[in-house]
């Protein structure tokens, strides 16, 4: 997820062919959220986006995002 500074609506990378939901992470409080199958992504996906995105500054052209300014 990306925010462009606080209060910013955040951006985040999707997988557009991801269906269903699937069990989140426990939170310390022992809530377990539900997250749709398309809001995440694999995690290599994940660090070739982010390290794209760090070196470029741009999100690379092969993955999908929502929210923020565009996607």
């Amino acid at each position: 997820m990306l925010l462009e500074d606080e209060g910013s609506s955040a951006e985040h990378l999707v997988d557009p062919h991801g269906e269903g939901s699937s069990d989140g992470y426990a939170l310390a409080s022992g809530q377990v959220d539900c997250y749709a199958d398309r809001d995440t992504v694999v995690f290599e996906d994940a660090c070739h986006a982010v390290t794209h995105f760090i070196e470029q500054g741009a999100w690379p052209s092969d993955v999908r995002f929502e929210g923020g300014c565009g996607g």
